[in-house]
């Protein structure tokens, strides 16, 4: 089994033993695999499986003027291993509003034409009218996010919130910034200079145990 993920453009932020290696613009992919170990002895009359380690593979590519590339080239050696933090849409926090629309209690379910908000991350209202149950500048985890709905909970994972009067206006702000975390054993880097004032950096990875994916509050 495979997961390929990559995250592309100026807001994605790359850190190798916490050293900023984003550039200007960037990309970063990988792809990760996960194999189920067969432990099954003679005699057994059932396969047995224990969980294998998740590894995988990627790349990191980015262009550079501003000259942060130099203080990561030599994270990105190849056969060194370096804790490699990924934010998609860097570390800080989108703090863009989003306008509620009309939400019945029955179901307490949100209505939020156009929200981008992803299960786990961190939300605030930052204005609220009905939504009784709900308050204003508490931090909520969003919880059954689909398009244009989702709900909230007080925990990650959690049950939904009951609010128990029509919503019948507000704001929302996302509050967290998701990072990946995993330790990258580098395999390849290059560096170019097609341009006087642009250097152009890439290189290859293994990815060593999991990947863990957080959101936070910065």
């Amino acid at each position: 089994m495979a997961t390929p993920t990559a995250f592309r453009g100026k807001d994605v932020k790359v850190l190798m033993n916490a050293v900023d290696v984003s550039g200007d613009g960037r990309n970063v992919s990988f792809e990760q695999s996960a194999d189920a170990l067969d432990s099954t002895a003679y005699g057994d009359d059932a396969r047995n499986y224990i969980p294998g380690l998740l590894d995988g593979q990627g790349s990191f590519e980015a262009l550079d003027m501003s000259g942060a590339w130099a203080a990561g080239w030599d994270e990105l050696l190849p056969g060194s291993s370096a804790t490699m933090v990924i934010y998609p849409t860097g570390d800080t926090a989108v703090d863009g509003l989003v306008t509620l629309q009309t939400s019945a209690n029955a179901d307490d379910i949100i209505d939020a034409s156009g929200h981008d908000f992803l299960n786990g991350e961190i939300v605030q209202f930052k204005a609220l009218t009905g939504g009784l149950g709900l308050s204003v500048a508490t931090d909520y985890y969003v919880i059954g996010s689909a398009s244009d709905v989702f709900q909230v909970a007080l925990t990650s994972g959690g049950a939904a919130i009951d609010f128990t009067t029509d919503i019948t206006a507000g704001t929302v702000s996302r509050m967290s910034t998701r990072s990946l975390t995993f330790t990258a054993v580098m395999t390849g880097r290059q560096l170019a200079f097609p341009y006087d004032d642009l250097a152009t950096v890439s290189a290859s990875f293994q990815i060593s145990g999991a990947v863990v994916e957080a959101y936070v509050i910065p």
